[in-house]
């Protein structure tokens, strides 16, 4: 298929966690973490691409996370090639785009929910969407 047209039905917060006990003494030590699940639904021709954040001090410590839905839909879902298990194959443009899309949409949200909290300067760092979804996606041998 040579092109794929993309629509969004619906961006929701699924989960928002702050914990303002945790006193972060170098941003060296902080590592964002990102996590993402999809789930494929062919009859209503939607993806629910679901990005977890999360903000960890010192490798174990989370101070911040959030988890967002989006859902994505594809008019032409029908005509994605099919694994051997006949289950759609999502091209890599499309996996990259919707988690381009999905991390500022993130970004967005976390902005809103972290407000007021004394971690609100913490933002979702500008990312190569390309680099993250190879790094998510890899490939299982």
């Amino acid at each position: 298929m040579s092109s794929i047209q993309l629509g969004i039905t619906k961006i929701k917060d699924i989960e928002f966690y702050v914990d303002e006990n945790i006193t972060i003494n170098s941003n060296d030590l902080v590592s964002i973490n990102f996590e993402v699940h999809l789930s494929l639904n062919a009859e209503l021709k939607f993806i629910d691409f679901i990005l977890g954040v999360r903000y960890l001090y010192e490798n174990e410590q989370c101070f911040l996370r959030i988890k967002t839905s989006n859902v994505f839909v594809i008019p032409t879902f029908d005509q994605l090639e099919k694994s051997n298990d006949n289950d759609p194959l999502i091209p890599e443009s499309l996996l990259v785009t919707m988690l381009s899309l999905s991390i500022s949409h993130t970004r967005a949200l976390l902005a809103k929910n972290s407000l007021g909290t004394k971690f609100s300067d913490y933002y979702i760092p500008i990312v190569n969407p390309k680099d993250l979804a190879a790094d998510l996606f890899k490939k299982e041998d």
